[in-house]
């Protein structure tokens, strides 16, 4: 099957899933919806992925494509595949689990139709030629001096650490946050100029990765780790380490099945899970027994209960809608904003005026944050056609930047992009993409000014 082949399925695929979207009806859970919806999504990325393996980025299985898909797939359907296979369970209110079932079908319907539109611009990513930028092949980048800033990013939030600091029990200084913030992005951009720099030599392999990494470096990233996850935070940890996962398949250009990397993040996700009922002391001691009391045990399939329970805040979020709540685009105009920092602490804008997790949260009348979605958050702020343009244009933005990263281009921005995206890739799905607008815009502005200053130029 050819490229056009694939792509005129995928908008058969789309125009049978908007079909489905527009006459779902309000009522009680369907199987025809939910399973459809559900296999649709499937069948797309398998074509999408087979339009991938026919260009040289073939067999890079460590993708932020798989890892964003594979968790909307989990958000948007486990719960409704349980409810409609027995599992009427998940219903119960006590459970926070399902708001409002009578939109499940039209939710399911749309979550399915923007995954199919993501896919389709995923597709439409490998129909277009890469036309190589040698502009920056004759620079070299200093990373001594950003080095410095990541220090001092991570003295500051340690000094200001709170030690008392829980999750979900005892907040954390803000001025830490703030700090720790300033570090991950500075770690993103030190980790794409170490990639630049080092994309000429030849015979790579994984000890140059790390032997290339300063050793400071790392012990910095193992402290803040370790502070974080032993006060049962699991978030900063994965923010600061998923650059340099993704940074260590970049520099090495390893190649890895697919279906590896999907048995690999469901392993994690156990671990994930374990540790967040049991905390770092004692996730070993447990094996993988959850007593009753958890309600991920409700499940089927406990293991990744914890990401499906997203599902909530989506189905909270598009039931608002569907009674005429909008955010108007507030979420993302304030992602511009943390483009610049310190603007949105002088501005003071109440969370609750621009930020879709806040509002679940509150509507939930829960005692905790129930987050959101990045697929009903683009809803709710921009409404479906939108939404399903903007989809689209992230899909082929997600691809053609990954394209570009493992290509023979030159371009240090490449790189910035892609692993400043690798940031919070593992909590997009369950997240708001406004982050991924204010992130990379800070890193591509600072990268632009610190090159200006800290590049060597060579013949």
């Amino acid at each position: 099957m050819n490229k056009n082949s694939i792509f005129l399925f995928q908008i058969f695929l789309v125009t049978m899933q908007g079909l489905i979207y527009l006459f779902s009806e309000k009522g009680d859970v369907s199987f025809l919806i939910v399973n459809f919806s559900a296999l649709s999504v499937i069948l797309s990325f398998l074509l999408s992925w087979k339009c991938r393996q026919s260009t040289y980025m073939r067999g890079f299985g460590f993708s932020i494509i798989v890892f964003f898909v594979l968790m909307s797939w989990i958000i948007s359907f486990q719960i409704p595949l349980e409810i409609i296979y027995g599992n009427r369970v998940l219903l119960e209110p006590s459970l926070y689990l399902v708001y409002d079932f009578t939109v499940i079908n039209k939710l399911v319907a749309f979550s399915s139709l923007m995954l199919n539109f993501f896919l389709l611009g995923h597709t439409y990513s490998y129909s277009k030629p890469i036309m190589l930028d040698s502009s920056d092949c004759k620079i070299k980048i200093k990373t001594y001096p950003l080095l410095i800033l990541i220090f001092i990013s991570f003295f500051v939030f340690f000094l200001t650490f709170n030690n008392d600091y829980s999750h979900g029990e005892v907040e954390i200084n803000s001025i830490s946050v703030a700090s720790y913030g300033f570090l991950v992005k500075f770690s993103a951009i030190y980790l794409a100029f170490k990639v630049f720099n080092y994309s000429r030599v030849s015979g790579r392999n994984s000890l140059n990765f790390l032997y290339n990494l300063n050793f400071y470096y790392l012990i910095l990233v193992a402290i803040s780790c370790f502070v974080f996850l032993n006060s049962h935070n699991r978030i900063y940890a994965i923010m600061i380490l998923s650059p340099i996962i993704f940074s260590y398949f970049l520099f090495y250009k390893k190649k890895i099945n697919v279906v590896f990397v999907i048995l690999c993040f469901l392993a994690l996700n156990i671990v994930g899970l374990l540790f967040k009922v049991y905390g770092l002391a004692d996730i070993y001691k447990q094996g993988l027994y959850i007593s009753d009391g958890y309600v991920f045990t409700k499940f089927s399939f406990p293991f990744t209960a914890e990401l499906a329970g997203s599902f909530y805040s989506g189905n909270i979020l598009f039931s608002l809608w569907e009674n005429g709540f909008s955010l108007y685009g507030t979420t993302f105009l304030v992602g511009l904003f943390r483009a610049l920092p310190g603007l949105m602490g002088f501005l003071n804008l109440s969370q609750s005026t621009y930020d879709s997790a806040v509002i679940a949260t509150l509507y939930s009348g829960v005692n905790y944050g129930v987050g959101t979605t990045a697929i009903v958050d683009l809803l709710v702020n921009f409404g479906p056609i939108l939404s399903l343009m903007i989809f689209t244009y992230i899909g082929y933005f997600f691809g053609r930047i990954e394209i570009k990263a493992y290509s023979n281009n030159k371009s240090i921005y490449s790189y910035v992009v892609f692993i400043t995206i690798t940031i919070l890739i593992l909590f997009y799905p369950r997240a708001s993409l406004n982050d991924l607008v204010g992130m990379v815009l800070f890193n591509l502005i600072f990268c632009k000014l610190y090159i200006s200053f800290f590049s060597l130029r060579f013949k």
